[in-house]
């Protein structure tokens, strides 16, 4: 494609750009189909852009070639099933003007003068008929009549119904030219009813196939009847399309009509809001990854430590039965200290990962719910590539980084001194309580203090005794809030890595297809066309 000089090529250049980010929606044949109309635009924007260049279309015996001897007055081309131009196309031109480039670009080597003035700054192209037996011919109006300004469809009154003239050519050509005008020759040949009839079925199969607001004409170039008015049409057209470079517009309007039927867009495109995806998902990839299991392994662990640091002490035996939830992942300081430096985590089921995937499934589709089914597919199987690697990189995050706080907390400690220092005391009143009976057992009469009916001894022991329960208890309810406190640490931390390998695999693909989508449904809103 050539450099943008124009606003025209600009445009096209901007579509071109668009296809290269939409290949991926689009099959071969849209797309290149696409890509011809850009580039056809684009080397028509740049190319002799003041002149119009007029097509006539039809097939076998339609009368192309007299309408063309009419317009340039004179017999420039040989009509009949075996004139010269049947298997190739002839450009009328003006006297003394040849616009080599423009012809050069079409690739018309056959070229003829008008003997009168075309209207304008026109070349007028006899196509090779599209119904011939040689099937080049028809490749080579189908080429030209891709490539010309103004598009002239010649039929006669046997064959203006012909499908593969309005299914195959008409459907194809229409949009992408700014100019379609149907002729209809040979009207000397029918009475005046029939030619209203045959007007009415060719207005209605014209508007069958989109095309209700093409100018239709009926003429003779027999009798010259209808051809003044037929000419003043063309020579408005050929000056408007020359003006305004409305052939190349047209061309991208409907490569861009194409695109976004193709894509299936019908209105704005907002980008997606991800800020919270990654959170969202961090919790069920935490779940794969053994965080539940982690943590109230880490609570567990707190709370066996609280009863061996500040448990009551006659039952702190008991904490120490059984196995510590953390020696079996690995994640206790004994561990830590032999050397284990892999923790070992719990395994994840094939149901755990496929919830996982439902899970993003679900959270792409509800947020892209307003898009293309195609887009929101390719949004879903692009989040999806990288959902199906989360698993095994949370896994890898969380062996890799994972720090979990163990032992008792230090106020259950402080609580275990005291209550031995309480017990201390009961072990005090009770030695004392002895030594008592024993003095008076051997007749020794041993005054003991009281505290008001209560002998001293006695109140000390059950004081102790109460401060001992009392330190237990207040040891066991802090444990609890230590684990309560590690476990929603443990699974913050877990969470925030698990969120690092969501955002990497899932939402970053994600906002990468998201970004491409909004610029190509941005980029065809503004399109200047």
């Amino acid at each position: 494609m050539r450099r943008a000089t124009n606003p025209v090529a600009s445009a096209a250049q901007q579509l071109d750009e668009i296809c290269t980010l939409a290949a991926p929606d689009l099959d071969q044949q849209t797309l290149a189909h696409i890509r011809d109309l850009i580039d056809v635009t684009a080397e028509r924007s740049e190319v002799d852009p003041s002149w119009c260049v007029i097509g006539m279309l039809g097939g076998t015996g339609a009368g192309k070639s007299s309408l063309v001897n009419v317009l340039s007055g004179g017999e420039v081309v040989t009509a009949g099933v075996r004139r010269p131009t049947t298997n190739e196309a002839c450009a009328v031109l003006p006297r003394g003007r040849e616009p080599q480039e423009l012809l050069g670009w079409l690739d018309i080597g056959r070229r003829v003068e008008a003997p009168q003035a075309l209207p304008g700054d026109t070349v007028v192209v006899d196509l090779p008929d599209i119904d011939s037996v040689d099937a080049r011919h028809a490749d080579i109006a189908d080429r030209l009549a891709s490539r010309v300004d103004a598009l002239v469809v010649v039929v006669n009154p046997q064959k203006y119904a012909d499908a593969r003239l309005h299914d195959e050519w008409l459907v194809r050509l229409r949009s992408s030219h700014a100019s379609v005008t149907v002729v209809l020759t040979h009207i000397d040949t029918i009475s005046l009813p029939e030619r209203d009839a045959i007007g009415q079925d060719l207005h209605r199969l014209l508007s069958d196939r989109g095309m209700a607001d093409a100018e239709v004409f009926a003429v003779s170039a027999t009798t010259g009847e209808g051809m003044r008015t037929l000419i003043k049409h063309l020579t408005r057209e050929a000056e408007r399309v020359s003006r305004q470079a409305s052939r190349a517009r047209a061309a991208l309007r409907e490569a861009s009509r194409i695109l976004r039927e193709s894509l299936e867009l019908t209105g704005t495109v907002r980008g997606l809001e991800t800020d919270g995806l990654a959170a969202e998902l961090a919790g069920t990839a935490a779940d794969l990854a053994g965080a539940p299991i982690i943590a109230a392994a880490v609570a567990d662990s707190t709370l066996r430590a609280g009863r061996r640091a500040g448990g009551w002490l006659p039952l702190r035996w008991l904490a120490r039965t059984g196995v510590d939830p953390l020696r079996r992942l690995h994640l206790d300081d004994e561990s830590r200290a032999e050397g284990a430096t892999t923790p070992t985590l719990p395994t994840r089921s094939a149901s755990d990962e496929a919830a996982f995937v439902n899970a993003v499934r679900g959270a792409i589709g509800e947020r892209a719910q307003a898009r293309p089914a195609r887009w929101r597919a390719a949004l879903v199987e692009r989040a999806l590539c990288g959902a199906r690697e989360v698993p095994d990189a949370a896994h890898r995050e969380v062996a890799e980084h994972i720090r979990v706080s163990t032992g008792a907390p230090v106020l259950c400690r402080a609580l275990g001194g005291a209550q031995l220092l309480a017990w201390l005391g009961v072990v005090v009143g009770v030695a004392w309580i002895v030594l008592v009976h024993l003095g008076r057992a051997v007749l020794i009469d041993v005054r003991v203090p009281a505290l008001g009916p209560i002998p001293l001894p006695t109140a000390l022991v059950v004081l102790c005794l109460l401060i001992t329960v009392l330190c237990a208890c207040a040891s066991r309810a802090l444990a609890r809030w230590a684990a309560s406190r590690r476990r929603r640490v443990v699974m913050r931390d877990l969470r925030g890595l698990c969120r690092d390998a969501v955002d990497r695999l899932v939402v970053a693909p994600l906002r990468s297809e998201d970004n491409r989508q909004v610029t190509i449904a941005s980029f065809l809103a503004r399109l200047p066309v």
